[in-house]
């Protein structure tokens, strides 16, 4: 029996189900999604603050004017975007320090935004609520977060008791001041009334919200309303959810691509990282 000849069949290109199941995709069209879809956030590198290195502790100096306690400093911030997913906020009313908000998030970045620990994020478009008691320290006061200040349309009542549409301004909610402050008075001679809550501030009348989310006081120490330097008071106000990398999940991610190269080439792909939400130590840097 004569051999028959061996044939062969033209090569097929591959279908796009199997490259899907390949788990082969374009890094191109990836990061094109990241630019299109994700939101706005403010990215701060962290690196750990000298102070850590005191005899005494070990610890965060509290009085640091670098980390204010934190123990880490926050430079280079940049506006980038990302996809943001998985958020969540919970609070612990009940837990031994006092009140405690634990929440996550999990971003996808791009390749060249690959993060260090404990780089902190700042979502420039969301916002949330947060409520405090503060002690006054100057002409300008910082909360824990930048005080967020952003229009939202509304139903509200004109002049002629109509219902109609209009942007809102939001920032601080309320404002309630102490009847005195009680530091340095002897207790047996402390006035009961003086350690009452006092009146309730009017933000446009006894104090302002400046563009970079401080408080600003002068217009309530003209009129005599606002509290003295050192003097405490409890502030509920909206900003912008902020967020620390707590682990690095996916931060190194490269794979060799042959998707419309001649030959497979070697390529970072987009990264994913998980964060907890900030306790709040000190205000974000201002973006470039």
């Amino acid at each position: 029996m004569s051999k028959q000849p061996r044939t062969t069949s033209p090569r097929r290109a591959p279908d796009p189900v199997e490259k899907a199941i390949t788990g082969e995709f374009s890094p191109d069209q990836f990061a094109a999604l990241i630019e299109n879809q994700g939101q706005r956030i403010l990215w701060e590198s962290a690196a750990v603050c000298p102070c850590i290195q005191n005899e005494a502790t070990a610890q965060a100096n509290t009085a640091c004017p670098v980390c204010f306690g934190s123990g880490f400093e926050y430079f280079e911030s940049r506006n980038i975007r990302a996809i943001a997913t998985n958020m969540e906020r919970s609070t612990d009313f009940l837990i031994a320090f006092g009140e405690w908000a634990f929440g996550k998030i999990r971003l996808t970045l791009r390749p060249e935004h690959q993060p260090g620990i404990y780089d902190r994020y700042t979502l420039r478009d969301s916002v949330m609520q947060h409520a405090e008691a503060l002690r006054r320290q100057g002409g300008f006061d910082w909360a824990s977060f930048p005080i967020a200040k952003f229009k939202r349309q509304l139903v509200v009542q004109n002049a002629g008791g109509e219902d109609v549409k209009r942007m809102v301004e939001h920032s601080v909610i309320r404002l309630r001041k102490m009847g005195a402050d009680p530091t340095g008075l002897d207790e047996g001679i402390r006035d009961f009334a003086s350690v009452l809550a006092g009146d309730v501030l009017v933000l446009g009348t006894d104090f302002d919200v400046t563009a970079d989310g401080r408080i600003d006081w002068r217009k309530g120490d003209a009129r005599g309303t606002a509290p003295k330097v050192g003097g405490l008071y409890s502030l509920a106000y909206y900003h912008h959810p902020r967020y620390i990398i707590t682990e690095h999940t996916n931060v190194i991610r490269d794979a060799w691509v042959s998707e419309k190269r001649p030959d497979p080439e070697h390529t970072f792909l987009p990264v994913l990282i998980h964060a907890a939400l900030d306790r709040g130590t000190r205000p974000p840097e201002a973006a470039p």
